[in-house]
Formats: structure tokens, C-alpha cells, sequence
């Protein structure tokens, strides 16, 4: 075990010091609290005076793997849309094709959930236009 190798390596009159230091390295170096709290939360007045609950304990649970889940969801959703306009500019298929309305409705929806976990709101806005055009599109179909 790490700790074991740890306590093996360190003459034990240095123990607490050489504990301490590892601790405070390991906190430090990767900004522990930020796994749990957004830097804007930390620097609040209410944080400052009162307790609060961390506003990332979702990513803290999952392990990270929901910036996994949205990191997949911003890359099927840019090569869905690429593929649409290339398609598109090939002749391939119309911008009036269900298909194509389709790929953007749908690839616009997942990148959108992209920007959202990422906090760019500009190109949340953008998505959610383009996806708004593409089910309107295809609303007017029927």
C-alpha cells in the first residue's frame, strides 16, 4: 500500500512534519475544495459567514464522469452538425430534408448540454437557436 511505503521511506521523528507537508501539498497542489465548490461560491459573502453545501457534488460523485458524458455530448453533437453541412454543401441531401433537420435538431441539442456544463453561454444561446430553427423546420413539415 502507498501508505505503508509511505511510513517505510520516513524516519519516524519526521513523521509529522513530512505528514503535514504531503497533506498540505496534496490540497494545495490540486485545489481540493474546487472539486467541491465553484470559485465563486468560496468567495461569497454567505460562504464567508455561514456553512454551504458544495455545488458541485455531482461531478464529485460521478468521479468526473459526467465531464466525460459532456465532453461526448459536445463531440457527437460537432461532428453530427459537421456531417449535416457537409452533406448539405455536397448535394447530398437538401436543407429540407427531414434528415438533415434532424442531425442539426439533434446535434445542436448536444452541444448545447456541452456549453451548459462548461458555462459558455454564448454558444448555449447559439444552440438553442439553432435547435429552435431545426424543430420549427420541422414542425412546419407536417
Amino acid at each position: 500500500m502507498i501508505s505503508d511505503q509511505f511510513l517505510e521511506a520516513q524516519d519516524l521523528e519526521d513523521l509529522e512534519r513530512n505528514t503535514n507537508d504531503f497533506i498540505i501539498s496534496y490540497f494545495k497542489k490540486n485545489n481540493f475544495q474546487l472539486q467541491f465548490y465553484s470559485e465563486e461560491l468560496l468567495i461569497s459573502v454567505k460562504a464567508r459567514h455561514n456553512w454551504v453545501e458544495p455545488n458541485l457534488l455531482l461531478r464529485n460523485i460521478t468521479g468526473g464522469s459526467m465531464d466525460i458524458l459532456f465532453q461526448a455530448c459536445g463531440w457527437i453533437g460537432a461532428a453530427g452538425l459537421l456531417v449535416a453541412f457537409y452533406l448539405n454543401s455536397t448535394g447530398k441531401i437538401t436543407a429540407s430534408d427531414k434528415s438533415y433537420q434532424v442531425a442539426n435538431l439533434v446535434s445542436a441539442v448536444l452541444l448545447t448540454l456541452n456549453a451548459f456544463h462548461l458555462g459558455s453561454y454564448p454558444f448555449i444561446i447559439i444552440n438553442v437557436f439553432w435547435a429552435g430553427v431545426a424543430l420549427l423546420s420541422l414542425v412546419k413539415r407536417r
